[in-house]
């Protein structure tokens, strides 16, 4: 099927560190484009410098040129950061923070992630206590968010992507879009050792009714036992329900959370793979 769609490009802006995390990111632009490109009209664009950069010597330095080819044309800036902030350039305190404050000037969609994750065990202190300092710096512009997973950062990107994309759609496009309940899942810690929280979210922008959660392990052991049925009645948009899930005795690292849910009449199903804590 074609159709005509406005193109919102989204810059992923991060250091060497976080291929992971970029990867996360991209696959997360590319399913609300599934979810929702067809019926809003708007497709989003991922942009990577080490795929999306061209080559090209005697025109400035190397950020300079991923800036012109890449930061100035995007729409939207998504920055993520684990244990490093990143080299510096002659124009920032390194080439990933150039883009965020490009975006920042430009007063463009820009959204900073920082990661509440272990470090790795050669982290660079230096490294670490400039990115402590630039994450500070940043509380004085906005909202700075912290992931605690690789499925959290989807969540969350997939939640601001949406907000951007409500700010810069065309005003016929917004009003014809059709309108749907969208679930997402992610770990919250208890402080309690042996428990944890599954959140189930609703970041759409219709009622999900009869949401029913399964979990399975996908490595060796078990999934996780919860006390309570994991189904809800109905989650409005934007808000979420929380299940007591019993992580002890040989539970899976890792499981796939499935979820079904109905939204005027039609029933709809995606999952997650979550990591226990």
């Amino acid at each position: 099927m074609t159709f005509q769609a406005q193109v919102l490009s989204v810059l992923i802006a991060s250091p060497g560190d976080t291929a992971s995390e970029r990867d996360v990111v991209e696959a997360t632009i590319r399913s609300w484009n599934s979810d929702y490109g067809p019926d809003r009209k708007v497709v989003l664009l991922p942009l990577r410098w080490e795929l999306d950069a061209t080559a090209r010597v005697g025109a400035g330095d190397g950020q300079l040129q991923i800036n012109r080819q890449l930061t100035e044309r995007a729409d939207i800036i998504i920055g993520i950061f684990h244990s490093r902030l990143g080299q510096p350039t002659k124009r920032g305190l390194s080439g990933t923070v150039e883009e965020i404050q490009h975006g920042l000037d430009a007063e463009k969609p820009t959204h900073v992630f920082f990661a509440d994750m272990p470090h790795p065990s050669d982290v660079d202190d230096a490294q670490l206590a400039a990115l402590r300092e630039f994450k500070q710096s940043l509380f004085t512009q906005g909202l700075v968010l912290d992931y605690v997973s690789l499925d959290d950062l989807s969540t969350r990107v997939r939640s601001a992507l949406e907000a951007d994309v409500r700010e810069l759609e065309e005003p016929s496009q917004e009003a014809a879009h059709t309108a749907r309940a969208v679930i997402r899942v992610q770990n919250q810690k208890t402080g309690k050792g042996g428990q944890q929280n599954l959140r189930v979210e609703n970041i759409g922008e219709t009622a999900a009714d009869n949401v029913r959660v399964t979990i399975e392990a996908t490595s060796e052991g078990k999934p996780p036992e919860h006390l309570y049925p994991l189904t809800a009645d109905r989650i409005t948009p934007h808000n979420h329900v929380d299940f007591l899930l019993l992580t002890v005795d040989q539970v899976a690292p890792t499981w796939k959370v499935s979820y079904r849910w109905e939204d005027d009449g039609e029933e709809y199903e995606d999952f997650q793979t979550l990591n226990a804590f």
